[in-house]
């Protein structure tokens, strides 16, 4: 893969926000940060993320814009680790900025600095001084910026890199300006509902130096970093069958189904899987609703569906829609846990909705207003959800066979629909609800559709070797996606312009029929035929690796990293005497992850392979590799630490 940037836009964690007046003061509130952790891998796209998730409550809240008692300004805030957590540990951040919903009217030019750490500053004492914050802090940049007059983002570029240790986030800058000065307040976006601290201090005269009164709420921040490359790896699922339906519910847990009945889950982020559950039907879709709860979508395609609920705590399932209900369920998905809905074709070619606040126990029927063409069907598993935006595909036969159907208001409609151009939409993906979507259909290999305006006007674009695309992956906000095909996995860092192969299924049998990332987007899951899972994560730091599998060693083992010392890269080798899942971590003196060198299964033999510093300090660090047998190896875990020294 080239390489992607990704984005995500924060809440903080407790901070507290003071506020000294001069002159008739106007409020002054903390800015809305970006942060961009780039990472140069190749080309380069924006990937967004807000949260916590938007509920009614976010407001603008004014800034600095300029005006005489916003002169000088100084802030801090704390982010705390489970709103950094789609951040891989290890990135370097290399940009940081704010971003405007409203201008100050006319540019305000002035200086700033920025101080960053990976430690929070915590105190009680309100007469803490501005020196004692930042003086443990690294500080970042040190320049001219400029308060855009217009709506938009701006930042800036660090004179010095800083790198993420994957805890908390702790952040403080420093704004001054001589003007000009305007009466018109520039507007950042918040969200008011959770409470936060954020110290601030402003004076027309000289340093803020005095509490005066404070006030609670919650900044968003965004955050902007590139993918890292992700490494995938085919994993031992159980399954001897097809599998044709995966869902992801969390960080860890998954769900995947089989047309034979059978229903397999992972709760370790799809290292090992279980299969306790067989419903005597065929199945083709699946919906998790937590680690241990979900429905699985049963029946032939030409004849109404079964719907089951599955549970993992005692094995179990029981049928919650029978065929009776007389609707062929298509699509199905949820806004939470407890929300539920599905769209499929009932009588006379009619698009129902049905819908459940009780995790599936009970369902109410609808109707959507939608009538399809005689021949023609919604596509099994071609849902998408965006916010309230739905769109789904339809193939068959008949005129209105491969038209996209969109609605803005959830699955309930008014829905309308566009044609692609080519009949059987088999799978959709969007980065934005206006924006760029992807749409593929069936039997057609090497092409894949392409729109930028939400959906509604789409374009082919060819890629040698792609083959017929089965799933899409889209991350919202960004210009990146990913595709499960007949031939791999493929990617794109352009909005689906261009295509690299990112996995190859290496076999014809192999096909993979879906793709999912894990909410973290730090690793993602793909399932197809004879049972073919492969897992992807997130590879902060790329090494290259080397293997000799005609050896046979009797024991595993952890030899020393050469050189040693060493100033830019370094070779680890280690043994493996039977198939195992093996990590290998650095380590710095804190006991803190670095990053992560190796991850997956690994073939008997002798390992080699190499790690690029980068830009991580010079100091001690430690590797550790442990190494588990894989099921039918009577053997136990192996664990050894060995220290490297790096030198620049």
């Amino acid at each position: 893969m080239n390489g992607m940037y990704v984005g995500l836009v924060i809440g903080t964690g407790s901070v507290r926000f003071r506020r000294i007046a001069t002159s008739g003061a106007v409020g002054t509130w903390l800015l809305l940060l970006i942060f961009f952790c780039c990472v140069r891998v190749g080309a380069q796209s924006i990937y967004t993320v807000v949260a916590p998730p938007s509920d009614g409550s976010s407001s603008g809240l004014r800034v600095p814009n300029g005006t005489f008692e916003h002169a000088y300004q100084r802030t801090v805030t704390f982010v705390d680790p489970p709103n950094l957590r789609l951040v891989p540990s290890g990135m370097w951040i290399t940009r940081l900025g704010f971003v405007l919903s409203k201008g100050a009217g006319t540019k305000v030019g002035g200086s700033l600095t920025l101080y960053l750490s990976n430690t929070p500053y915590t105190t009680s004492d309100l007469n803490i001084v501005w020196s004692d914050i930042v003086g443990g802090m690294t500080r970042v940049y040190t320049g001219s910026f400029t308060i855009p007059d217009s709506a938009g983002p701006a930042d800036v570029t660090l004179s010095a890199p800083f790198q993420y240790s994957g805890r908390s986030m702790y952040v403080a800058y420093e704004f001054q300006s001589p003007g000009p000065f305007t009466a018109q307040n520039a507007v950042f976006a918040s969200n008011i509902t959770r409470p936060s601290m954020v110290r601030s201090g402003f004076s027309s005269t000289g340093l803020p130096s005095v509490l005066d009164d404070i006030s609670d709420f919650r900044p968003v921040l965004r955050f902007g970093f590139p993918f890292p490359v992700v490494q995938w790896i085919k994993i031992a699922s159980g399954a001897q069958t097809d599998l044709n339906g995966l869902d992801i519910v969390d960080d860890v847990s998954a769900w995947a189904c089989s047309p034979a009945g059978n229903v397999y889950s992972t709760n370790d982020g799809g290292k090992t899987w279980y299969g306790g559950v067989s419903v005597p039907d065929s199945l083709f879709g699946i919906l998790g609703l937590t680690s241990n709860l979900a429905l699985v979508v049963a029946g032939k395609e030409s004849e109404p569906s079964a719907l089951y609920s599955i549970s993992n705590s005692d094995s179990s399932w029981s049928k919650v829609v029978d065929p009776a209900l007389n609707v062929r369920i298509d699509v199905i998905g949820k806004t939470s846990s407890q929300s539920l809905w599905c769209l499929g074709a009932g009588p006379s070619d009619t698009v129902v909705l049905l819908t459940s606040n009780t995790q599936g126990k009970s369902w109410t029927r609808q109707s959507t207003g939608v009538v399809l063409d005689p021949g023609v069907r919604i596509s099994r598993g071609s849902g998408f959800r965006l916010g309230n935006v739905v769109w789904f595909g339809t193939g068959g036969f008949g005129s209105s066979s491969g038209r996209v159907y969109r609605s803005s208001t959830g699955p309930g409609g008014p829905w309308s629909s566009y044609s692609t151009g080519r009949a059987n939409v088999a799978a959709i993906g969007f980065g934005s609800a206006a924006g760029t979507g992807l749409a593929a259909n069936a039997g057609c290999i090497d092409t894949i559709r392409r729109s930028t305006d939400g959906g509604v006007t789409w374009s082919a674009v060819t890629a040698a070797g792609l083959g017929e695309v089965t799933s899409l992956q889209f991350f919202a906000g960004g210009q990146d996606a990913w595709a499960a095909t007949s031939t791999g996995i493929w990617c794109t860092s352009d909005d689906g312009l261009t295509w690299q192969r990112s996995f190859s299924s290496g076999s014809s049998s192999q096909t993979l029929s879906s793709i999912r990332f894990y909410p973290n987007f730090q690793s993602g899951l793909a399932v197809g035929s004879n049972g073919f899972v492969v897992r992807g994560i997130w590879v902060v730091n790329p090494v290259s690796e080397v293997s000799e599998t005609l050896v046979h060693p009797s024991e595993y083992s952890l030899g020393l990293n050469y050189p040693n010392p060493f100033n830019s890269s370094t070779w680890i080798e280690y043994s493996v005497p039977w198939p195992s899942l093996v990590t290998l971590k650095l380590i710095d003196v804190l006991g803190r992850e670095v990053a992560t060198i190796v991850s997956g299964e690994r073939d008997p033999g002798k390992h080699k392979v190499e790690w690029n510093a980068g830009k991580n300090p010079s100091g001690v660090y430690f590797y550790r590799l442990v190494a588990r047998p894989l099921a039918g190896v009577q053997a136990k875990e192996y664990t050894q630490t060995q220290k490297l020294i790096l030198l620049k």
